[in-house]
């Protein structure tokens, strides 16, 4: 699950179509295996045990001080959806029909879970008509990943058991058949799950849609001290990289400085200048309000709150350069990479 980045960890950019994909991509082949290979109510385990290590990225992101998303609706209704399948078939004769009805058991109901977690707990309900259209897709996929799960645990039941695998698939030529199809099914998953993110020409500062914002969480602007750069603020370049979502929030881009208290914030501003350019095009900073934040060391920030309302998809440079008395520049040069959903 951590492999699904931005989608794992933040709910605004999941898309009714794509990320029920992905979960029947990845969770009936880890379900459906476990359950295969440990026996019933091992996919209601996993699941757990899922649970535990988002709870952990969450509370470790929370100790350094960064901003967590909604809650990611844990897989355990599903899982169990997939427990119940599976021991629906006991008789080993008609076992295999566990996956076909476990992938079909785990689209419906991850896809009622996610669509009703979308409307209730993010505040962004996902269109129906884009749901049931995507449902077939999703269904198919969550039932032929269920069947490399079911494959998968086979072939480790039994390695474990010491019993040859052309006895667990019935014959050699069965369990050759199998093994191919199972990695046809992989192949093809991996490349329908492969769409990258369209990369379009740096973009102008009107194409960004410059706007005022003051309402931003500083944890999200581009220029926060915690992601720059060490030693920053002293004369000379200094390089970054980071990433933003198109999401329909912005990206805030306006620049800080931060100082312990006001007295020393309001003396530090009187002798400091600093502008910005967007690919080369300098943008008038005048023009936005600034808005202070206290961070949770103590000190005192100052941004200019301006947000890219439109951000275009591919890498933008953003270079601020910090000019303070008579001490030569300080640049940080930004290398922002903005992400499609």
């Amino acid at each position: 699950m951590v492999a699904l980045d931005h989608y794992t960890l933040d709910t605004w950019g999941r898309t009714p179509d794509f990320y029920p994909f992905l979960l029947a991509l990845l969770l009936p082949a880890i379900f459906v295996a476990t359950t295969r290979a440990l026996g019933p109510g091992a996919a209601a385990a996993t699941a757990a045990i899922f649970t535990a290590e988002h709870i952990l990225i969450l509370l470790a992101l929370l100790g350094f001080g960064m901003r967590i998303p909604t809650f990611t609706p844990i897989p355990l209704l599903p899982a169990l959806a997939i427990d119940l399948a599976c021991a629906a078939f006991p008789v080993p004769r008609t076992s295999w029909l566990a996956a076909p009805f476990a992938g079909l058991a785990f689209a419906i109901v991850a896809c009622a879970q996610e669509a009703a977690w979308m409307a209730w707990a993010v505040g962004r309900p996902w269109d129906p008509g884009r749901v049931a259209a995507a449902f077939p897709g999703v269904a198919l996929t969550a039932i032929g990943s269920a069947v490399v799960g079911w494959t998968v645990g086979t072939l480790v039941a039994s390695a474990a058991t010491g019993r040859p695998t052309r006895e667990a698939l019935g014959s050699r030529a069965r369990a050759r058949a199998t093994v191919v199809a199972m990695l046809a099914l992989v192949t093809v998953g991996v490349a329908a799950a492969y769409r990258p993110s369209r990369v379009e020409p740096p973009a102008g500062v009107t194409a960004l849609g410059l706007a005022p914002d003051t309402g931003f969480d500083y944890r999200d602007a581009v220029f926060w001290d915690a992601l720059l750069p060490d030693g920053w603020r002293t004369p000379g370049a200094h390089h970054a990289y980071q990433e933003a979502i198109v999401d329909g929030r912005g990206v805030p881009l306006g620049p800080a400085w931060c100082a312990r208290d006001r007295v020393a914030l309001a003396r530090e501003l009187a002798s400091t200048r600093v502008t910005l350019s967007v690919n080369g095009e300098p943008v008038d900073l005048a023009r936005y309000p600034r808005t202070r934040r206290r961070m949770r060391d103590g000190s005192l920030c100052e941004w200019i709150g301006v947000t890219a309302t439109t951000p275009r998809p591919g890498f933008q440079e953003l270079s601020y350069t910090v000019e303070r008395d008579a001490l030569p520049p300080s640049t940080i040069v930004m290398r922002l990479r903005v992400k499609e959903p």
